[in-house]
């Protein structure tokens, strides 16, 4: 899946090789957490760093992504809408009408 990229990369490269449930442990925090809590404390206390270190990376990134696809509509809005609101005057005064024209 696409949206547990960045994280299934990350924890990939810093989980130790001997860790049981590793698939569990690259799919989210909560598997890698659940893993966790049946392992000996250096071996858990590794895979939870690496877990949350790969899943604030992931974060990061959305957050700038967000950033930018927000900056692109705000942008967008005062192209298309800069102008909306603003009465637009004639160039000339409006003649009147003649008495008896028909209007």
């Amino acid at each position: 899946m696409y949206r547990y990229q960045v994280y299934s990369r990350d924890i990939a490269d810093a989980l130790p090789a001997d860790v049981p449930h590793a698939d569990a442990v690259r799919e989210t925090l909560g598997g890698a957490t659940a893993v966790a809590a049946q392992l000996p404390a250096g071996t858990a206390d590794t895979v939870l760093a690496a877990a949350r270190d790969a899943f604030t990376h992931g974060m990061g990134l959305a957050a700038v992504g967000a950033a930018g696809v927000m900056a692109g509509a705000g942008l967008f809005s005062l192209v298309v809408l800069g102008g909306a609101g603003k009465a637009k005057r004639p160039t000339k005064p409006a003649a009147e009408p003649k008495p008896g024209a028909l209007v």
